[in-house]
């Protein structure tokens, strides 16, 4: 019982440590961001990205319900380096692979230094908060705890 308890108060961490960045990235707000993200980082990697990944990977579900084509990336990447352009470091690089990450096409571990899981970190807030484009973050993220502890609670044989 004690280990549900950490992975449910890991969760709302993650939860509560997601929505003030990406609000923060909404109101672009750099201040709240880097806290936002300390707290963030603070959760543990592989659990904070595959949050994220299932955010962003729903949120182009839901726009791109026929499917995802180069078109659609390259729009993706332009709206979100045109709305984060207040996020000194933005990389469209890097918002590159939080795309392809999430939809499972690519592997941060295997990326060069300079695409490191903290830059990944670091942009996935303020993509999360382009796709939203306004709309709450909730119900997604909702569904992507949903997914982790169903995920985490699954016996492995």
């Amino acid at each position: 019982m004690a280990r549900r308890g950490g992975l449910l108060n890991q969760a709302a961490a993650l939860a509560a440590a997601l929505t003030d960045a990406v609000d923060a990235a909404a109101s672009q707000d750099l201040r709240a961001y880097d806290a936002a993200l300390a707290r963030l980082a603070a959760v543990d990697a592989p659990r904070v990205s595959g949050v994220t990944g299932a955010v962003v990977r729903r949120l182009l579900e839901q726009r791109l319900p026929g499917g995802l084509t180069g078109d659609d990336v390259a729009q993706v990447l332009r709206t979100a380096a045109s709305r984060n352009g207040w996020l000194p470091d933005l990389d469209p690089t890097v918002l590159l692979l939080v795309v392809t990450g999430s939809l499972g096409l690519l592997d941060v571990e295997d990326q060069p230094s300079s695409l490191s899981p903290a830059a990944v970190l670091r942009h996935a807030p303020a993509l999360i908060a382009s796709l939203l484009g306004g709309m709450p973050l909730a119900p997604t993220l909702e569904v992507a705890l949903t997914e982790l502890r169903r995920a985490e609670t699954v016996e492995m044989p």
